[in-house]
């Protein structure tokens, strides 16, 4: 493993599993295989067989879910360092869908593989759990966040949500890229294209933000964050 690759793992989810016996060789025991993905190919889809976790490496995804009747919802979208597919350790049926937004890089690693390996290791179980529930926590705050919050507290909170996600990986709290497009931000927040750029230009106009083609950076996080929060206003 060189050190470009060995960087890419320092913030994902799993190294604690893979780096867990302190040298590379871990790494390639644990990993099933590598796969790249093009932009808009489907890692997995609701519906297929829940039989591995998947690390993500480089690029990032959509994550949505449909019920009968009902447009597909992002509930999620996945950064680098993060894990796809926990769902492998339930009834192991996927329930969500997941997408390549750009291309992405992603570490496949059988469930079954996991689950021995945190019979053996207390302290990976225990890792595994935390993952699991702070995905959950997740959830839940998204929900809250669509019931009861504005659209311009949904897109500040949408945005420094990133930037903390950004500076876990070691990266920037207020440069960072932001893949995504209106429509896709509008319904993961569930809001129109519209009324996404709607704030997002009065967040221009207020120079609280900057957008280029390299992301977006966070000019006045302190004001943000009292729009999300409910205690400024932007109109």
């Amino acid at each position: 493993m060189n050190g470009v690759e060995a960087g890419l793992c320092d913030s994902c989810a799993m190294r604690p599993a893979c780096y867990m016996r302190g040298t590379h060789r871990a790494v390639r025991t644990l990993v099933e295989r590598l796969r790249t993905l093009a932009r808009g190919e489907a890692l997995f889809e609701a519906g297929s067989p829940a039989l591995s976790v998947f690390a993500v490496r480089s690029g990032t995804l959509k994550v949505s879910i449909s019920r009968a009747g009902c447009t597909p919802r992002i509930v999620r979208f996945v950064l680098p360092g993060d894990l796809a597919g926990l769902d492998a350790f339930g009834d192991r049926i996927h329930s969500t869908t997941a997408v390549a937004l750009e291309e992405c890089e992603v570490c496949e690693i059988p469930a079954w593989h996991l689950e021995l390996l945190c019979q053996m290791r207390p302290a990976l179980a225990a890792h595994l759990r935390r993952l699991l529930a702070h995905e959950v926590g997740d959830a839940y705050l998204h929900a809250a966040a669509l019931a009861g919050l504005s659209a311009s507290q949904r897109v500040a909170g949408f945005l420094l949500g990133l930037g903390q996600r950004w500076t876990a990986r070691g990266g920037s709290a207020s440069r960072f890229p932001l893949p995504f497009e209106r429509r896709e931000i509008g319904d993961h927040l569930g809001l129109t294209m519209e009324t996404v750029s709607r704030v997002l230009s009065l967040l221009r106009a207020r120079a609280w933000i900057v957008e280029g083609p390299a992301g977006v950076e966070l000019c006045a996080i302190e004001a943000l964050r009292g729009l999300a929060s409910g205690e400024a206003k932007l109109a």
